[in-house]
């Protein structure tokens, strides 16, 4: 992914969750897909501006889910060295504790909703279904 198609996505989605969309949906996703193609070190200023921009548009506290994305990716960082990250299923279980931690800590609602089963779907079906069209694996 590139960083204008991210940058592009990360706007688009922070438009339409809330008013078309449930407020916590594809973060997740958008940041393991970042992370394919960017190594961290280069992928840190995006999600930190991913979060400032979901924050923005959203009318929350800016901060709160800059400071869970850079966590979540320093996580899934540190886990590559002891984790096979081509494993579908642990990148959609990533996915959905990103949205988790989010749904928890910025908006303080019960952590079940619809949006969680749907972006299981979604991640089962990028990481196991589409997986071959990713390219390589989590930068370095």
């Amino acid at each position: 992914m590139t960083t204008r198609i991210f940058l592009t996505l990360t706007l688009v989605f922070s438009l339409l969750q809330g008013p078309l969309l449930p407020s916590v949906f594809v973060e997740g996703l958008l940041i393991i897909l970042l992370l394919f193609e960017k190594s961290l070190r280069r992928a840190i200023p995006l999600i930190f501006l991913a979060g400032i921009v979901f924050d923005l548009c959203q009318g929350r506290e800016i901060g709160p889910s800059s400071l869970i994305f850079l966590l979540m990716a320093g996580a899934i960082w540190y886990l590559k060295n002891y984790i096979s990250l081509q494993k579908g299923v642990f990148l959609t279980l990533v996915a959905l504790s990103i949205n988790l931690a989010r749904i928890h800590f910025v908006y303080h609602a019960p952590l079940f909703s619809l949006s969680l089963v749907v972006v299981l779907i979604l991640g089962f079906l990028i990481f196991n279904v589409l997986k071959p069209q990713i390219r390589g694996g989590l930068g370095t």
